[in-house]
């Protein structure tokens, strides 16, 4: 797991895993961290 390396670089990997529709992540992309 990389660090908070860049902004933009993190939540573009947590926006597309959080995209994915998988009941273990919880709800869908709604908290997505501008």
């Amino acid at each position: 797991m990389p660090t908070t390396t860049l902004d933009g670089r993190s939540a573009g990997v947590v926006v597309a895993t959080a995209s994915r529709p998988s009941p273990a992540t919880g709800p869908p992309a709604t908290e997505t961290p501008t």
